[in-house]
């Protein structure tokens, strides 16, 4: 039997393939822009590798995390055990980052700076080691700098991702995702100045390093919004209603951006920081991404989450179900929802309806006392159906025993030994009366 027979509404109950027969390869690339991506990218990450009994897929899946500061840095730390290794990470300022002695040597004669860059924007000086300062400026000129860099990393992520490996053939896997598409899922925030300033200049530089190489990329891009992270500011910010208004014209910059771009895709080649670096790719009008979903901390029916680590929880979850279960593999690979339909309709104003939220729920059994009605159900079925079953003709059963055969022989002898026997004149008159006691009471 191969992988294929154990699947579907047809597949044999209780039988679980055995270990000669693989899994199916789950391919995929997965990137985290800025602290909440990596935060959130790192998670799926340690869920992959880490063995879930739900996982019903081979990973052939690529990290990669791109920041500002670097892992030790991450705030809140990264919990123990997460966390990417060196070739899934890009610090944008390993090499020192001075934006204020870059902007002197390259904006006279660089022509794609002269584009975009503000000249009335106040550069900070010195190096910067702690972030972008949620400054969508400093960010778009960090990526500016890193342009070539992160073009190859991506390139070379891709195809990690869809290279098979030796022991995937050697267990019979050779793929069941068409390697011409490779699924990619982008995680930044909206708010503040990596991911803000970033996702544009990664989602050019994805097709920029897979379609010249026959790779179709098809991106479902992850959101947070300001709201993810308010409790947080208010709790730690001495300035709270000033980093939150920050945070919101970060967001609506991003969201003005982003939905521009994706309705006019040829257009943003020409459009991002560096295009003279990197060489020309034709992206079709309108698909830019798959999907967008954007995550606020507002839970449906009231409430809002509290702490932004549920926030990546929920996020990392999703992209896991997306790549490695039977439960969400279908909905990107199978379109178990008519998702892919939905998706090619267009609103009222011709734009196309790609913006969603998303939700993961679970069910949590507490696992003894489940476990121990487990136990006391089956000692009730081993005792009634197997060891004091009663079959359903029971009663001919019996009747067809010799020894009952004697018994009721027996039986009827008596009675009518009983029936002749000469009773005294007052046994007689008690026997009379007791028939006669129904109906005469």
């Amino acid at each position: 039997m191969s992988w294929s027979d154990y699947q579907g509404p047809d597949a044999p109950r209780g039988v679980v393939p055995d270990s000669a027969v693989a899994a199916p390869l789950s391919i995929g690339l997965v990137i985290g822009i800025g602290g909440s991506g990596v935060q959130t990218i790192s998670r799926v990450r340690s869920a992959v590798y880490g063995g879930r009994p739900d996982a019903a897929a081979t990973p052939s899946i690529q990290f990669l995390g791109i920041d500002a500061v670097d892992l030790s840095k991450q705030v809140p730390p990264l919990p123990p055990g997460v966390g990417l290794v060196a070739r899934e990470f890009l610090n944008l300022t390993t090499r020192p980052f001075d934006a204020y002695e870059y902007v002197k040597q390259v904006a006279g004669g660089d022509s794609d700076l002269q584009h975009w860059w503000d000249a009335t924007y106040q550069v900070p000086s010195g190096p910067l080691t702690d972030g972008l300062k949620q400054a969508r400026m400093l960010g778009r000129l960090a990526f500016y700098r890193e342009s070539g860099n992160l073009t190859s990393r991506i390139a070379g992520a891709a195809q990690e991702a869809i290279q098979l490996r030796a022991e995937n053939m050697r267990q019979g896997n050779v793929g069941t995702d068409p390697t011409s598409t490779l699924k990619i899922f982008v995680v930044a925030s909206a708010s503040g100045g990596t991911g803000s300033a970033g996702t544009l200049e990664i989602l050019h530089k994805i097709w920029a390093a897979t379609k010249p190489n026959g790779i179709n990329p098809e991106i479902r891009l992850f959101v947070y919004l300001p709201g993810v992270f308010e409790s947080t500011v208010r709790a730690v910010s001495a300035v709270a209603e000033m980093e939150l208004s920050n945070q919101s014209a970060n967001a609506y910059a991003f969201l003005r951006e982003l939905d521009h771009f994706v309705q006019h895709s040829e257009e943003l080649h020409a459009k991002v920081a560096q295009p003279s670096a990197t060489p020309y790719v034709d992206i079709p009008r309108g698909q830019l991404v798959k999907q967008v979903y954007l995550v606020d901390a507002t839970i449906d029916g009231g409430g809002r989450l509290s702490k932004v680590t549920d926030s990546y929880e929920i996020v990392a979850e999703t992209i896991y179900q997306f790549l490695m279960t039977d439960a969400g593999r279908p909905q990107i690979a199978q379109n178990g929802t008519n998702t892919d339909n939905f998706l090619t309709l267009n609103d009222v104003h011709g734009k196309r309806r790609l913006y969603c939220g998303l939700g993961v729920a679970a069910v949590t059994y507490p696992g003894e006392t489940f476990r121990r009605h487990i136990r006391a159900r089956f000692a009730d079925w081993l005792i009634r159906d197997l060891l004091v079953a009663r079959p359903v003709d029971l009663s001919t059963q019996v009747h067809d025993v010799d020894g009952t055969k004697q018994l009721l022989g027996a039986l009827q002898d008596h009675y009518g030994e009983v029936r002749s026997a000469a009773l005294p004149q007052e046994a007689k008159e008690l026997r009379a009366y007791a028939e006669a006691a129904p109906e005469t009471l």
